[in-house]
């Protein structure tokens, strides 16, 4: 140890093991966060089903119960307005995404500028 001291000045070593002690603890918060942040995010969704959707892109999205009771309607609205069926799934997604299918506009979410377009 005594060589390195003559060969590396002092300032060097402390600042070199301050950087070794700070990256070692990032990582290790970093380790804690996404273990716990992942059983977390689960604890939150509380009970969701999961949908199939077809139309743009095939895969699946899991909604909440109050998405789930737009979804009559809205394979009502898209058969009034010609669209496939297969998209249905989709705009569940998209209304999940959005608001979880809460609030007065389930389709936006509640930071979302509305605009009204009259025909």
């Amino acid at each position: 140890m005594h060589v390195i001291l003559h060969l590396i000045p002092k300032k060097y070593l402390i600042g070199g093991a301050l950087i070794l002690l700070g990256l070692s603890g990032l990582l290790m918060m970093g380790t804690f966060v996404a273990i716990t942040g992942g059983l977390e995010s689960e604890n939150q969704q509380g009970e969701v089903t999961e949908i199939e959707g077809g139309g743009i892109g095939v895969g699946t999205a899991n909604v909440s119960p109050e998405v789930m009771r737009y979804q009559p309607l809205l394979e009502k609205y898209a058969q009034k307005h010609g669209l496939d069926a297969s998209y249905v799934p989709i705009m569940m997604a998209l209304m999940m995404q959005e608001s979880g299918g809460r609030g007065s506009d389930p389709m936006q979410s509640s930071g979302a500028t509305r605009f009204s377009i009259s025909v």
